[in-house]
């Protein structure tokens, strides 16, 4: 299912770009950077709490018409999730806590809508396709302060791609610098697990809720 949804995500990026690029006239370029907080959700998610990532990179603005405009960005996150705490069930003293943590290329294409093209807020929707790499699984173990911390361990089983739906909200403060708030609506599983069934893969998918801000030279 993570396969045909990644190809699908290719083929309407590389669609949504062309059009794009067809339509353009003056394309303004960018820098971008961002916070988000990670949620994972699905059946198999109750036991973890909310992450967090941040990181930038690079934006471009291509006017379509005078109220809608294509955002494409190429971004690199570092990003933790999957955190969990608890403590020892015979030594209230010992608690341990794991988390997963790596670094992601996160690519959205977005639509942008100004109503009459001239207020400086605006809606914004598209799809946001996330490559990551160097998962890795971190343990601490405390006891009565003291804290041991184990070498992080590659985990093999992350799903390559990571795809979703994408929805903002901006304000310009001024012609070339914007604020904005987004939500990414995860559709793929976050774990990959070779020789299961479908129906055994564990059900958990990522969704990102950020604040960011833009700068077009």
């Amino acid at each position: 299912m993570n396969k045909i949804l990644s190809m699908a995500a290719i083929v309407a990026l590389a669609t949504t770009l062309s059009f794009a690029q067809e339509g353009c006239e003056c394309p303004k370029f960018g820098i971008r950077a961002g916070f988000n907080l990670n949620d994972l959700t699905g059946k198999d998610s109750d036991e973890f709490d909310i992450g967090f990532g941040f990181g930038g990179g690079v934006a471009v603005n291509i006017p379509i018409t005078d109220f809608l405009s294509f955002n494409p960005e190429l971004n690199f996150y570092y990003r933790k999730l999957a955190s969990m705490s608890k403590k020892d069930e015979e030594d209230e003293d010992v608690k341990y806590y794991h988390y997963l943590d790596e670094f992601v290329l996160s690519i959205p294409a977005m639509l942008r809508f100004t109503h009459n093209g001239m207020m400086p807020f605006y809606l914004a929707a598209g799809v946001q396709l996330d490559m990551p790499f160097s998962t890795k699984e971190h343990s601490e173990r405390s006891y009565k302060g003291q804290k041991t911390v184990s070498a992080g361990k590659k985990i093999n089983e992350r799903s390559e791609i990571d795809f979703g739906i994408a929805l903002g909200l901006g304000y310009n403060i001024t012609p070339n610098f914007g604020i904005d708030l987004r939500c990414v609506i995860g559709l793929t599983d976050l774990l990959d697990v070779p020789n299961l069934a479908e129906k055994d893969e564990p059900d958990i998918s990522i969704n990102q809720y950020g604040i960011g801000v833009t700068y077009f030279f």
